[in-house]
């Protein structure tokens, strides 16, 4: 809870002259907003969080061979140049790193806030 709203709502309760109940009241209301604000924040960040990793799930797989250009692959409607040998290390290396900076952002507002998040399994990476 804020300090600053806290000493507002208290300072104005004593110039209007509002009974302890009403008082009470007015700090409960604006401590459940402020929590029901923190928790719809925390939605939104892990919703984009999410989004972000199925975008980059997206790129890197599902791919298939296309059987008429080898040097290709596809994807729905899609197609992509086929990357082979030390390009694809580098992509997956680069995917990890994307993915791990995406959980080390996740990390760091959850301690911020003062709670702990694992980092989930799938963000890991593949060890390549």
């Amino acid at each position: 809870m804020n300090l600053r709203a806290l000493f507002l709502i208290l300072v104005g309760a004593e110039a209007l002259h509002l009974s302890s109940t009403q008082v009470g009241v007015a700090v409960g209301g604006y401590y459940l907003c402020s929590e029901v604000d923190a928790w719809l924040a925390g939605r939104r960040k892990k919703r984009k969080a999410r989004r972000r990793m199925e975008a980059l799930d997206d790129v890197l797989f599902g791919w298939e061979r296309d059987p008429d250009d080898p040097d290709s692959e596809i994807k729905d409607d899609w197609s992509r140049f086929r990357l082979d040998g030390q390009f694809q290390i580098l992509a997956a290396r680069v995917s990890d790193l994307l993915r791990g900076l995406l959980v080390v952002d996740l990390v760091d507002d959850k301690r911020r806030k003062g709670s702990s998040l694992a980092a989930p399994e799938e963000a890991k990476g593949t060890g390549v």
